[in-house]
């Protein structure tokens, strides 16, 4: 089950600045059953995400994005999702700071929101578990246009609890779909 807020019409406005409330919520539910006798062993559910944050753009060509996510597996802590600030003063660039999930790949370019399957594809999830794995402290610079896509982050460890900062990675990718007329 799915459930977002992402395109509500709640918006406040005042001196170029706004301010959106955004949610997700996906919750997964499950049976287990006994090995041979078909009996349920077990019942469960859990908020596979439940994220709730704030979207809006600053004067200048600035955006900001928070986000809190309390879903999970059972057990885990809530955590930042992301908090970042983003410039988009150039047609199609982008330089963004703060927490978050740096993108370097098409798919990964979407929103979860706007996703048609709940999840990624299974390449896309192990090269991301290498390299960017889930929010964490960095920069990136992207730029993009109708039929190419390229993308540069400099990362630090991960955001939220549990986390010492000590990792890091520099992923960098292009990307560009052929021209050519589709018949």
């Amino acid at each position: 089950m799915q459930c977002h807020a992402q395109n509500a019409s709640a918006e406040a406005r005042r001196d170029g600045c706004t301010v959106k409330p955004t949610a997700l919520l996906q919750l997964d539910t499950g049976r287990s059953f006994a090995s041979g006798t078909g009996e349920v062993s077990g019942v469960g559910a859990n908020f596979r995400r439940a994220r709730f944050g704030l979207t809006g753009n600053l004067p200048s060509d600035f955006a900001y994005t928070l986000e809190w996510d309390f879903g999970g597996r059972p057990g885990r802590q809530s955590r930042i999702y992301e908090a970042s600030m983003a410039w988009t003063g150039l047609d199609g660039v982008t330089v963004r700071a703060g927490a978050f999930e740096p993108n370097f790949s098409l798919q990964l370019d979407r929103s979860a929101q706007a996703l048609l399957f709940l999840e990624r594809s299974a390449v896309v999830d192990v090269a991301k578990q290498i390299t960017t794995d889930t929010a964490r402290m960095a920069v990136q610079a992207r730029a993009n246009g109708d039929r190419w896509f390229v993308s540069v982050a400099l990362t630090g460890g991960q955001a939220g609890p549990g986390y010492d900062g000590s990792e890091r990675a520099r992923p960098c990718a292009r990307r560009a779909l052929p021209y050519g007329r589709v018949s």
